[in-house]
Formats: structure tokens, C-alpha cells, sequence
């Protein structure tokens, strides 16, 4: 296989490997260059507390890595978390098959199986830039919630996803 047709798989192998991007809005007004000062606002009284603990300091570190600073005159900062139960989709399934040889022709058919639970909880972050009172920028996106995950391994996720989400910000013009 030469070198050229090698690099090329390698290349869509890895770029179907990439996550997919947070679902982002925005006021294309604004000038977000301008912006590097930030205000966190308190969790909403109904987000579940423990998760609100993981969010909060997820969404500082990251604006504080981009060399943004809190302060009283920058955007204010919202975050709200639910949980949602979802169908799971299966992804297993039993299928018999055939083909065709010289005259003789066959049929085939396939039958999805759910293996395990056909539910699970998903939480749903939304994160909101406000200025003046105004919401210039938003991104919402969603992570699995495992039954049964150790509260450090879905700290590390909740950094992952807020990683996500704030990395498409500022928008690029």
C-alpha cells in the first residue's frame, strides 16, 4: 500500500473518531476579543447539588486556562444542569443472510435484540454567556450517566464535557 493511500485512511480513521461538537449559538454583534472578564453565577436552587459541585469549578478552570479573570464588570456566567431519562438504543442485533449463486437466490432478514436496560439517564448542561442583561453566546450539550461510575471518574467527565463546550468559544468570525 503506498505511503500517500496510507496517511489518507489514517486520516478519516481519525477524523471519524472525533467527538462531535456541542450544539452553539450566538449574537454574531459581538465582539468577543474584547471580552476576558467573567462573573460565575450561583447554581439554580432545583440543579442537584453534587453535580453543580463538579460544574462550577469545571467552567473557572477553564476560562481561567484562556487567562480570564473574575471580576465584577465581565459576562456573567449561567449553568444549568437536568437529568432526563432516555430510550437507549440497542446496538446488537441477530441477522440471518444470504446471497445470490449463479440461478439460486436466497432471503434475508434481521431482528434487533436489546440486551440489558433500555433506559438511561443523560444530564444536559447549558451554559450561558449574559452581557448587560443580554445572552450573547450559548452552548448545550449531553454526557451518559452510568449507574454504577466511581464520583471521580464522572468528575473527570464533567471536565471533559465543559472542556467541550467552552472550546467552542469565543466563535471564530
Amino acid at each position: 500500500m503506498s505511503r500517500k493511500l496510507l496517511g489518507l485512511l489514517l486520516i478519516l480513521g481519525l477524523a471519524g473518531c472525533a467527538a462531535p461538537s456541542s450544539n452553539v449559538d450566538y449574537n454574531t454583534e459581538i465582539d468577543f476579543a474584547a471580552i476576558n472578564q467573567y462573573q460565575l453565577a450561583e447554581a439554580e436552587a432545583e440543579q442537584d447539588p453534587l453535580m453543580a459541585e463538579r460544574i462550577a469549578p469545571a467552567i473557572q478552570a477553564n476560562l481561567d486556562g484562556r487567562g480570564w479573570r473574575q471580576g465584577e464588570q465581565g459576562v456573567r456566567v449561567f449553568y444549568r444542569s437536568r437529568v432526563e431519562t432516555r430510550e437507549k438504543e440497542s446496538n446488537v442485533s441477530v441477522g440471518v443472510g444470504g446471497g445470490t449463486y449463479g440461478r439460486r437466490g436466497s432471503v434475508s432478514g434481521s431482528v434487533a435484540v436489546p440486551l440489558g436496560p433500555t433506559e438511561e439517564q443523560v444530564m444536559i448542561l447549558q451554559i450561558d454567556l449574559v452581557q448587560d442583561g443580554a445572552l450573547i453566546w450559548r452552548a448545550t450539550d449531553d454526557m451518559t450517566l452510568p449507574e454504577r461510575e466511581r464520583a471521580e471518574r464522572r468528575t473527570e467527565r464533567v471536565q471533559n464535557l465543559v472542556a467541550k463546550m467552552l472550546g467552542q468559544f469565543p466563535p471564530k468570525p
